[in-house]
């Protein structure tokens, strides 16, 4: 989820010069993605095309080489058998945000964090840290609030949850396993006010401190959402391929993008069962236009609706309401799905 990729970014910086404080420039000189990031959206991808997970772990890793990857997995990159390690690192919970996002139950939510954990981290640490981070989220993301969730994890997972902030900061150091950062970057979450005092509060107890705000990150975006301007900027350092991915997933999920302002007006379920039945939407004869791009499925008519509504409101307000162009007329079902989805 995008929440984990800018609680990557901005941590960052953190990992090796703690700060422990929450006053400092959200987006600081130096803050880029790591393999928090990278092995996010690996996992985004297995899930999204059904690909072994190890699969893509591995792909996307040497992808984007000298990340920050762990000393385990980065011998785990060069072992022929890419066969799991016993681990009980926090990159189990780093990286297993799609798994919550993905699901349409709470089960289904817990095996995808499973199935995408277990080539690796198979140690019943690691395990549970992957799917109490997962848990959080999907109950987040429909809803629950901090502290049904704070009890839930205690609860199922064993977890510490009656913790404060102010009360794991001066004491926490650097860790890197999921039972020494999962619950401590929950609390960071759960407590928080907003999506950004969650970031400021992971990055502010110190020790892991990029792992610990990817964690917190994707569920203070479940509770809260992420701003806009937040949003764009992550968007904005992360390459292509991982631009893209968290587009896919964002398709399949109730939030249909990744950056709020860009998400359309009409429930997502809705717009798509209204968007399928126009298909096929074909282009015309010798032509070039909107519809090439809004035709090509779901996710292509996602990303190029926001600028195809704008683009049909310029050219009825430089052509006029009772003008006839071809391109919009031949079409008006389409053309007045897109500016319902994208009102101004």
């Amino acid at each position: 989820m995008l929440g984990a990729v800018i609680g990557d970014i901005v941590g960052s910086i953190y990992e090796w010069n703690n700060h422990r404080s929450k006053d400092f420039p959200l987006f600081g000189a130096g803050a880029d993605y790591t393999d928090d990031s990278v092995l996010t959206l690996a996992v985004a991808d297995a899930l999204l095309h059904g690909l072994p997970p190890q699969k893509a772990l591995y792909l996307w890793a040497t992808r984007h080489p000298k990340r920050g990857y762990g000393g385990a997995f980065a011998s785990w990159l060069d072992t022929w058998e890419l066969a799991p390690y016993k681990s009980w690192g926090n990159g189990a919970a780093m990286r297993v945000s799609p798994a919550a996002l993905l699901a349409n139950s709470l089960d289904e939510a817990l095996d995808f964090a499973t199935r995408v954990t277990a080539v690796t981290h198979d140690h019943p640490e690691g395990l549970k840290g992957a799917k109490s981070t997962a848990h959080a989220i999907f109950l987040a993301r429909f809803g629950a609030s901090a502290d049904e969730i704070r009890r839930t994890i205690a609860e199922t997972y064993g977890y510490d949850m009656d913790r404060t902030v102010d009360a794991i900061r001066p004491h926490y150091s650097f860790n890197e396993s999921c039972q020494g950062t999962v619950p401590e970057a929950l609390i960071c979450a759960l407590e928080a006010t907003s999506f950004e005092d969650a970031i400021r509060n992971a990055v502010s107890i110190g020790g892991d401190s990029d792992t610990v705000a990817a964690i917190a990150g994707p569920v203070a975006e479940a509770r809260f959402g992420i701003p806009d301007e937040i949003a764009q900027v992550a968007m904005e350092r992360i390459p292509d391929d991982m631009r893209e991915t968290l587009l896919k997933l964002y398709a399949h999920s109730e939030y249909a993008h990744p950056v709020p302002g860009a998400r359309p007006a009409i429930p997502v379920a809705q717009l798509r069962r209204r968007y399928e039945a126009l298909l096929p939407i074909e282009e015309l004869p010798g032509e070039r236009t909107f519809r090439i791009r809004l035709g090509s499925g779901w996710e292509s008519f996602l990303y190029y609706g926001p600028s195809a509504a704008q683009w049909i409101r310029q050219q009825l307000a430089e052509r006029g309401p009772g003008s006839r162009d071809t391109m919009l007329a031949d079409c008006p079902e389409l053309v007045a799905l897109v500016r319902e989805a994208w009102p101004e």
